[in-house]
């Protein structure tokens, strides 16, 4: 194993960071899984958008006083929006629609999005930056690599509603 890393010219503390930077997306898609459920994983989606929508549209000064600031808006809204759920919005999805390769794509798809936010507003002092490298953080924070991850569970549920 040791040899076809050095043949990559990849570090091996580079790799078992990159390794676990993976783990830790599947780990937070089964978090996603067993606390929110399969039946509410599209809520989450939504609710994942609207708290991402709502650190937008703060003002900057509010933003700019801490550089957690905005982690921990995103953070408490979606918490906020996911506990109460049901009782905000009035919204009806068709479970039997949703088998576990749909919602393996979405948890997938919003816990990448979740880490890509999580890594873009982050401070670079503050996060172990060296134990990935900036290549496998660039899949999940980078700027096209978040539009993507912004824009697949969308278009999966679009493509899951025409299926009904």
């Amino acid at each position: 194993m040791e040899g076809i890393i050095e043949n990559l010219k990849i570090s091996s503390e580079i790799f078992l960071g990159d390794l676990s930077l993976f783990g830790a997306i599947l780990l937070l898609f089964l978090f996603l899984i067993f606390v929110v459920g399969r039946y509410r994983i599209v809520h989450f989606v939504l609710n994942t958008y609207i708290a991402l929508g709502f650190v937008l549209i703060l003002p900057k000064e509010i933003l700019l006083s801490s550089s957690f600031v905005s982690l921990i808006v995103f953070f408490a809204v979606l918490s906020i929006l996911t506990l109460l759920g049901e009782k905000i919005f009035d919204i009806h999805t068709r479970v039997s629609t949703y088998n576990w390769f749909s919602i393996s794509v979405l948890g997938v798809s919003i816990s990448a999005l979740i880490c890509g936010i999580f890594f873009r507003w982050l401070p670079r002092d503050v996060f172990l930056w060296e134990m990935f490298s900036s290549r496998s953080i660039g899949y999940f924070s980078g700027e096209w690599s978040l539009v993507f991850w912004f824009v697949v569970p969308l278009v999966f549920l679009f493509v899951l509603g025409l299926r009904r």
